[in-house]
């Protein structure tokens, strides 16, 4: 016999041929997103794009103590001007 034949390994050897399983395989699943945080656009921003009146925006500013370019959140410019609108004076 000669040493130039390959012999094939032996039934129920491990091969070092194989490929890694895909998530798929696994039933894993798929990787979570990470959070996004809420846009944040300057109070100047918030007023063009929402379209709130000159009067209310003043008082707004005033009664929150916002400085020109105050960056916030949809929701705290909402919640800021919705204070300004219903304050009562007596």
């Amino acid at each position: 016999m000669s040493d130039d034949t390959k012999t094939a390994p032996a039934p129920g050897a491990a091969t070092d041929t194989s490929v890694p399983p895909t998530p798929a395989a696994t039933n894993a699943p798929p990787p979570a997103a990470p959070p996004t945080e809420p846009a944040r656009k300057t109070i100047e921003q918030w007023q063009s794009e929402k379209v709130v009146l000159p009067w209310l925006f003043a008082f707004a500013c005033t009664q929150n103590r916002w400085p020109q370019g105050r960056e916030l959140t949809e929701a705290e410019f909402e919640a800021g001007i919705k204070a300004a609108f219903e304050i009562a004076f007596r």
